[in-house]
């Protein structure tokens, strides 16, 4: 009896791990788009227990919210979501009738009609059509799912099995009109093989792997800065960053892409690519029928952006003159000049992308930008002509010049000023800057930072992005980095040298400490002499030596370290912070964050935490300005008369 039972359960158990089960699936899925358990668990919204416990197979069938927060985090096609929450369903049990294959049951009446049925025999019922998200079966005519929200027009491409869901879907697609076009600003990247000799030199077989391989590292590259593949063409693909989501930053983030794939193909086949660039208005719309339907962008941008693509050299990257206004400063440009395309009336003007550039913070570099042209505004011109006399000098200005005049917050600085004065006197301080999105919170930090001076402390800074919420480490690595001087040309060798040069002066030993913190680099000298150790051993003992880092640096002189837009931050730096906030008490460190309203610091309440909320300006302050700007202009003496 107990034998029997045993042979049981472990064949249950099998069925569970096997290829066609859930946590099989979800695994092939997490990996395909290229998540770890801890990123995938960030962007579902979940605990990175529970994914660990579906992929072994400790919990079989989830709870539908659950499904649905994967289900989106994964970005799948809606095939794959189909067989995905079918696999998280409950069969039914043996004494269940269930619906013959090529049949389906009408949810009216239970009469079993044939599969090409389009109504029901019983009732004239006509045939419902399943979620292609939940499996849940609704009226024909709806656009989105009552139970979870999803689409319902991709459904008619999608075969649901009959013992997963009350109704099958008829196999056989069926045309789905387009959506009518919605007009959004978006930046469209065409990427291509440059090397049309490929097949010859590889064979056929060997081209279609290395072509799979490639498609497989662009969709990782695209889906890491939130971007859509829009189609694929027969030695390469469209990609669509800003939508169907917007981003605010979808400029750069198609850029970085970009040098991602260079960077993850290596030095041999980096020559092999062209790709271009370009930003604007499009007229984005979902087109095809069935698994088929695919984000598209159609519109003028869209047409530069491949012909950018064609003219592009083996192995360059160029951008039109929109993206390189938005990623001025972000990444290192080179400017190619006015070049004529095939079916644009102007000259376009073109920059080749070299590298990565320095530029994280939106005060940083302000003045790279080129002023747009001043149109239809004659009037408000020769009012104002004296104060663009002094603004518009040159195209190129100064971070410092572009930046307006610092006015009316004296007490936010003052309330920065008296925590740094506790760091040196040897208390440490933890001070949280809370405002909405444009207030001033960087420019705050910019100007408490200006008004450092000749003081004797170090300032070292980190930024959040919006798109490194699965980057671990992302602002700890900036400041480590900045902590070293290493820049983005160093070898390996070069790093590992500044790092162990680092820990020796504020009097670490190099040689036990350096392996951890060039793994956090993600360089492999570090690697070798931690195989043996878990990965939760190996995060431990990197937190304990950034933090033996932080304060034996602030032996010798106070030490600050800002972290800017907290709101964004992955989980391992976060957790790094909180121990840290945790360890600054008696030493001179100020960590100086910021962050939108909604989120919440993980450290807890303590009398050297403080946080303040930046306001905007009041209605004082803005007569302040607009006096100053009279006083050095005369304007508003002009306007009155």
């Amino acid at each position: 009896m107990h034998g029997t039972r045993g042979r049981s359960q472990r064949r249950m158990a099998m069925s569970a791990e096997g290829p066609g089960s859930f946590g099989a699936l979800l695994r092939r899925y997490r990996i395909a788009a290229g998540l770890t358990q801890e990123a995938l668990a960030d962007r579902a919204g979940l605990s990175v227990r529970g994914i660990a416990d579906l992929e072994r197979g400790a919990r079989r069938f989830p709870h539908f919210h659950t499904l649905r927060c994967l289900v989106e985090a994964l970005e799948l096609a809606p095939d794959d979501r189909v067989l995905l929450v079918a696999a998280g369903q409950r069969q039914p049990r043996s004494g269940e009738p269930a619906a013959e294959a090529g049949t389906w049951r009408c949810g009216r009446c239970e009469h079993e009609n044939a599969s090409e049925a389009r109504f029901c025999v019983g009732c004239g019922c006509p045939m419902g059509v399943a979620c292609p998200a939940c499996g849940i079966v609704g009226d024909p005519a709806d656009r989105f799912c009552s139970a979870c929200g999803a689409s319902r027009t991709a459904a008619a491409g999608v075969n649901i099995d009959a013992r997963h869901a009350p109704i099958a879907v008829r196999a056989t697609p069926e045309p789905v009109a387009a959506a009518d076009g919605e007009h959004k600003q978006a930046t469209v990247l065409f990427c291509q093989l440059a090397d049309t000799t490929l097949v010859r030199s590889l064979g056929h077989e060997r081209m279609l792997s290395f072509l799979d391989s490639f498609f497989e590292q662009a969709v990782v590259e695209v889906r890491r800065f939130e971007g859509t593949v829009s189609s694929f063409l027969n030695d390469g693909f469209v990609a669509l960053f800003g939508v169907p989501v917007a981003h605010e930053d979808h400029a750069r983030r198609g850029v970085l892409a970009a040098l991602g794939l260079q960077r993850a193909l290596g030095e041999r086949s980096r020559g092999m690519l062209r790709i271009g660039l370009n930003t604007g208005l499009v007229a984005v719309a979902q087109i095809g029928a069935g698994a088929d339907r695919r984000v598209t962008a159609v519109g003028e941008t869209t047409t530069v952006a491949g012909l950018l693509q064609q003219q592009a050299e083996p192995g360059t990257i160029v951008i039109g003159p929109a993206t390189a206004r938005l990623v001025t400063g972000y990444v290192r440009l080179v400017e190619l000049g006015r070049v004529p395309l095939p079916g644009i009336d102007e000259l376009v003007e073109t920059f080749r992308v070299t590298g990565v550039g320095p530029r994280r913070s939106p005060i940083e570099g302000l003045g790279a930008r080129a002023l747009s042209r001043f149109v239809g505004r004659d009037l408000e011109l020769r009012t104002l002509n004296d104060v663009l006399d002094q603004v518009a000098v040159s195209p190129e200005l100064s971070a410092r010049r572009a930046l307006s005049e610092f006015i009316g917050r004296d007490d936010e600085l003052t309330a920065l000023r008296g925590p740094l004065a506790k760091v040196e006197a040897g208390q440490g301080q933890v001070v949280g800057i809370v405002g909405e999105p444009g207030i001033g919170k960087s420019r705050l930090v910019y100007e408490f930072r200006r008004s450092l001076g000749n003081r004797r402390v170090s300032y070292l800074e980190g930024r959040c992005l919006s798109y490194g919420g699965s980057v671990p480490y992302l602002p700890i690595v900036d400041v480590v980095r900045a902590n070293c001087g290493i820049a983005e040309a160093d070898g390996p060798g070069v790093v590992a040298e500044k790092v162990r040069f680092g820990l020796q002066e504020v009097g670490l030993e190099a040689d036990g400490r350096a392996p951890y913190v060039l793994h956090l680099l993600g360089l492999g000298e570090g690697a070798p002499g931690l195989r043996q150790l878990s990965a939760e051993a190996i995060k431990a003992r990197t937190f304990e030596t950034l933090r033996a880092w932080s304060l034996h640096g602030s032996r010798r002189r106070p030490l600050i370290i800002a972290i800017e837009d907290l709101h964004w931050i992955d989980r391992s730096s976060e957790e790094y912070l909180a121990s840290l906030a945790e360890s600054v008490a008696g030493a001179p460190v100020l960590l100086l964050c910021t962050w939108r309203p909604g989120y919440r610091p993980p450290w807890g309440q303590h009398s050297y935490v403080t946080s303040s909320r930046s306001a905007a300006s009041a209605r004082g302050t803005a007569s302040a300005l607009c006096a100053r700007c009279s006083a050095r202009t005369g304007c508003l003496r002009r306007l009155r008369g």
